[in-house]
């Protein structure tokens, strides 16, 4: 390889690496507490700012005293209709358990387009974080995640990437 190409995949590396770190300073600005203290206890807290889909003031606290399936997703998630679908079939299943569906900051009229696009009428509950605080808070980097937390709030299980019912379900009948 001559020179010039050498110099080429430096300063790609170089560029690589400087997208990298600051990626990583603006997702530790944006933590608002330590990962030590659940998105539920957070949002006790009134840091996090969540809606339903009407706009209505919603959070995770909401549902402290029940088992919750929190699945962060966004429109331009593949993976995320098969997801959706699934803790649709879950959430009427799972009767003594509540599914969020937290939307990663985008517009009330994005995520409802896409839910109609796709016919997910769903009994899943649907929740707006403008900020993607959920995301942050869980240190999210895969599309979609899941968290499930107990009924104090704590996080019991937490699965980045798709979840099948195989995996869902016996760890929700584990928190009985």
């Amino acid at each position: 390889m001559n020179q010039s190409g050498w110099i080429t995949i430096l300063l790609l590396v170089s560029v690589l690496l400087l997208v990298f770190f600051y990626y990583q300073q603006l997702r530790t600005e944006n933590n608002v507490e330590s990962l030590e203290i659940s998105p539920v206890a957070t949002s006790l807290g009134q840091e996090a700012v969540y809606t339903d889909i009407e706009g209505n003031p919603s959070g995770l606290s909401d549902y402290i005293g029940q088992k919750i399936v929190a699945f962060s997703w966004a429109s331009w998630c593949p993976s995320c209709v098969d997801q959706l679908t699934l803790l649709s079939e879950v959430s009427e299943s799972q009767e003594d358990v509540v599914v969020l569906a937290i939307n990663r900051g985008e517009p009330a009229s994005i995520a409802l387009s896409f839910l109609e696009f796709y016919e997910l009428d769903t009994k899943v509950q649907l929740i707006m974080d403008p900020d993607d605080h959920f995301y942050i808070s869980i240190d999210g980097y895969a599309m979609p995640e899941t968290v499930v937390f107990d009924t104090t709030g704590e996080i019991n299980f937490h699965k980045r990437g798709q979840i099948s019912r195989d995996e869902l379900v016996p760890v929700l009948e584990s928190l009985e």
